[in-house]
């Protein structure tokens, strides 16, 4: 009685998500690709490294791999490229790869 309750309160849409079977939204998921899971392997590894090197009082990687006009003016050139593997939090790092794993399994399944 008191999930019926709860059911009439909801709009349509959300009485239709109530009901749906956890497998159904299992079989929604898009599958991730090999490149997605190795960026997000290798963000993942990256930010406890950065995090565990910040620990310990040694910061090295924001300044080696970060994005900053010094890095470009010295001609670090890599830094167009490895600056996206650094985060500035726990919650940086989740919505980025909440947003590969959305973006980049589609994109993998439709370029190949």
């Amino acid at each position: 009685m008191r999930g019926r309750r709860v059911e009439a309160g909801l709009s349509a849409d959300l009485r239709y998500i109530a009901r749906m079977s956890w497998s159904s939204l299992s079989e929604m998921r898009p599958p991730m690709g090999p490149i997605t899971r190795l960026i997000m392997v290798a963000s993942v590894g990256l930010y406890v490294g950065q995090t565990l090197l910040q620990l310990a009082g040694v910061d090295f990687l924001t300044s080696l791999f970060g994005l900053s006009v010094a890095g470009i003016q010295q001609h670090h050139v890599w830094n167009v490229f490895t600056y996206m593997f650094l985060h500035g939090s726990p919650v940086h790092l989740l919505v980025n790869m909440l947003m590969l794993y959305s973006l980049g399994s589609v994109l993998e399944r439709e370029l190949g």
